[in-house]
């Protein structure tokens, strides 16, 4: 995988959790705590800010590298990490389904944990219409010999064989 590549995905994630984050203390903060509490977080803003602009700069400048250099073997990665992300966010959603407490958020979960399976099967064929990855060395088929072919007449070498009386 090109390493922009899983630099940008990393910032993708350092966005997501600063955007979740962000979200869910002004939202706590204003429904859960009194005014005095809240201010005392106030100075938390201004560094939530600066972090998001920064994150944020990094991903526009290295999208910009990485469109410039695009050609098969990254869409290949690409595809890759699509075919990945789906995976993992199918994951995601099954691994806490045993976790949530309300049948509501199980029954949302156990849906997106699906549609995240028809995402996958979707990344999967378009990865496959690349057709087949130049990159990777193969021996010819006809080289290819099952484990278990020749192994049944080990008796010639001294040892037992399923094929021996």
């Amino acid at each position: 995988m090109d390493p922009r590549l899983a630099d940008l995905r990393i910032l993708r994630l350092a966005q997501m959790y600063e955007h979740a984050f962000e979200t869910f203390v002004a939202t706590a903060s204003a429904r859960y705590l009194d005014g005095p509490t809240r201010e005392r977080l106030a100075p938390l803003q201004p560094e939530r800010d600066q972090h998001e602009a920064r994150v944020k700069a990094l991903i526009e400048r290295i999208e910009s590298d990485v469109s410039r250099d695009m050609d098969g073997a990254l869409a290949r990665s690409v595809l890759l990490d699509v075919v990945e992300i789906e995976r993992a966010a199918r994951e995601f959603y099954l691994n806490h389904l045993d976790r949530v407490h309300d049948p509501d958020v199980a029954r949302l979960f156990h849906k997106l944990a699906a549609e995240e399976s028809r995402h996958v099967e979707i990344a999967e064929m378009a990865l496959a219409a690349l057709g087949p990855d130049e990159s990777v060395v193969r021996e010819s088929d006809a080289n290819d010999i099952p484990a278990w072919e020749g192994t049944s007449d080990m008796s010639r070498w001294g040892h037992a064989s399923r094929r021996s009386p």
